[in-house]
This record gives structure tokens, C-alpha cells and sequence, in this order.
């Protein structure tokens, strides 16, 4: 059973976010792949692991965990802050609500 429990169909599913992400700035120059998983976080069982690599986008970087949203999900950072909301915009596709980043699905090689 998920850990984040809601009567709002606009909740993002779990299954629809976890997986391997490649972050891009908005001028395209900066990227940050961003592993989002399906497991609670032993430290804070309102949000999911996350697993930050590569990542040349300071604030992305930080993220120590995710937790889905209405229309999409939020990176967050120590002490739960919300680093960046991302809003769905296709199966494969988020853009940050904030501005900025793209957020697509990597491919797995």
C-alpha cells in the first residue's frame, strides 16, 4: 500500500513518477539525472528515496526525497523543503512550476 493515502484523483500515482529522470535547465546547458524511487524514506514516511547524480543544477542536487502533488510531484530538500514542484506535462515529460527545468524520462542503457 502507498504511503501517501488521497480521495484527489489529481494525486500523481507512485508508479508514474518512479524511475530514472534527466533534468535540463531552461537554456539546455545544465543537467542532473534524478533517480525517483517507490520506498518510503526511513527518515520521513510522508516522502520517497531519491537518488541524485550527475547534477550540475545546484538546487536540484540537494534533493534528499520526492512526494507526489496534485498534477505532479515536489523535490525536496533537508528539513523537507520543497526544492522544485514539477507539473506534469505528458507521460514522459515535467516541467518545474517554478521555471527553469525540463524534466524527461532517461533512458535506461
Amino acid at each position: 500500500m502507498s504511503i501517501h493515502e488521497t480521495g484527489d484523483r489529481g494525486v500523481i500515482a507512485i508508479e508514474d513518477a518512479t524511475g530514472l529522470w534527466r533534468a535540463t535547465s531552461g537554456d539546455g546547458g545544465a543537467t542532473c539525472l534524478i533517480a525517483l524511487s517507490g520506498f518510503a524514506r526511513s527518515e520521513d514516511t510522508t516522502s520517497y528515496g531519491v537518488h541524485i547524480e550527475a547534477c550540475a543544477i545546484q538546487p536540484l542536487a540537494a534533493a534528499v526525497g520526492w512526494r507526489p502533488v496534485v498534477g505532479g510531484f515536489e523535490l525536496i530538500g533537508p528539513a523537507g523543503k520543497t526544492l522544485a514542484t514539477f507539473d506534469r506535462r505528458d507521460v514522459d515529460l515535467f516541467n518545474a512550476v517554478e521555471g527553469g527545468y525540463r524534466l524527461e524520462r532517461a533512458p535506461l542503457a
